[in-house]
């Protein structure tokens, strides 16, 4: 088990399966969330979804731990999870919120700007009337958007989802203009996502600087685990990233594999045989 002197704190995608806020399998990750609990190991959801959406979930697991959410948008830290002094922006549910991102209405002010200006086809989610969601597409991916999908788009507020009509060299042309406003593009399935110049990473490397000055006396270790490419700043800003296997078998190639572990068992279970194995020190996952 962990040394005395040693803290971990274990980081985990919440972008698909493993531990899905509409359709959590608790009975399948239970012993690694006991192991958690009894090292005093704080659980960090780092996730591309809003905190809306994380609220249930914690609720579910009954965890009380920092969380990252909008890809590295925002930081939520309970009020009584850290001594250490640090600057947050408010207080929400009795978490303290420190962020990142560009609230979504500037961010809508600077894509109608480079819309205007470039004469883009791009239009915020926003912008599309729930009634018509299921029939909206995307001219590029032809793939349809769901109400809960466009509700999801609504609750955001340091991120905006758009849909752009083009090609590729559309989708690169649209980066660069933002890369030049200090924002950035971010393809989904369906749809792409406007942030300012952050990814989850950024919010993961803050956090584990923040837990160095609460245990100066301690070796902070970190662990991420994820199973896509939404992951990969997160799995790349940690001492020991874990890929977890997919339900068909295969992982995600758009993580990369150096450094990575990967788990034997796909989805939840391997999740939960991940954590296990690298807490008790074993070298296999």
């Amino acid at each position: 088990m962990s040394a005395p002197r040693t803290q971990y704190l274990v980081f985990t995608g919440l972008d698909g399966f493993v531990l899905d806020p509409e359709k959590p399998r608790l009975q399948d990750v239970q012993p690694a969330l006991n192991l958690l609990h009894t090292l005093k190991i704080p659980l960090i959801i780092t996730t591309d979804r809003t905190p809306e959406e994380v609220f249930p979930l914690l609720d579910s697991i009954g965890q009380s731990n920092p969380f990252i959410a909008e890809s590295g948008a925002v930081i939520f830290i309970p009020e009584n999870a850290l001594k250490v002094q640090y600057t947050f922006q408010k207080t929400v549910r009795g978490y303290r919120v420190i962020q990142f991102g560009i609230e979504r209405d500037v961010l809508l002010q600077k894509v109608a700007e480079i819309r205007e200006k470039t004469g883009i086809g791009i239009t915020a989610l926003t912008e599309v009337h729930p009634d018509k969601s299921r029939r909206e597409k995307d001219a590029a991916t032809r793939k349809s958007l769901t109400v809960s999908r466009m509700q999801s788009a609504r609750h955001r507020e340091y991120s905006a989802p758009v849909i752009l009509e083009g090609d590729a060299k559309t989708s690169e042309a649209l980066s660069e203009a933002l890369e030049n406003m200090n924002m950035r593009l971010n393809q989904r399935e369906d749809y792409f996502i406007v942030t300012g110049d952050y990814d989850k990473g950024t919010a993961v490397r803050f956090l584990v600087q923040l837990y160095r000055e609460e245990f100066p006396d301690k070796e902070i270790k970190t662990i991420g685990l994820g199973e896509n490419y939404l992951d990969t700043p997160m799995l790349h800003a940690v001492d020991q990233p874990v890929l977890i296997r997919n339900l068909n078998g295969k992982f995600d190639s758009q993580v990369g594999r150096r450094g990575l572990k990967f788990t034997c068992n796909p989805g939840p279970v391997g999740w939960n045989d991940a954590v296990i194995s690298l807490l008790s020190e074993g070298d296999e996952t």
